[in-house]
């Protein structure tokens, strides 16, 4: 019984941080895209958040486990670390944004 709580504190989480439409964009961005930088996020918002705005939503679900960076010279990149993130943002994807 506490391992299925776990699990649904988990699975809370994950709604919660896909509740906001920027982060759930940036998701969305990238499973269709794969690996992008700061700048690229930025870009393909269209202007719905400032670069400082995504910057902590990326940090924020850096810290949660859902992305991973990767640096290289001055930039950084951003893919999907959580399989169980990318399940749900893929699923949502080919379903409202395909």
């Amino acid at each position: 019984m506490q391992k299925r709580q776990e699990d649904l504190n988990k699975a809370i989480g994950l709604l919660k941080l896909l509740s906001h439409p920027v982060r759930l964009s940036i998701l969305c961005n990238l499973v269709h895209n794969g690996e992008m930088s700061v700048g690229e996020i930025v870009e393909a918002e269209g202007g719905a958040a400032g670069r400082s705005q995504i910057s902590q939503f990326l940090a924020k679900m850096r810290a949660e486990g859902l992305v991973k960076t990767r640096k290289e010279a001055q930039s950084v990149y951003y893919t999907i670390k959580s399989p169980h993130a990318r399940k749900v943002v893929q699923s949502l994807y080919d379903i409202y944004c395909s």
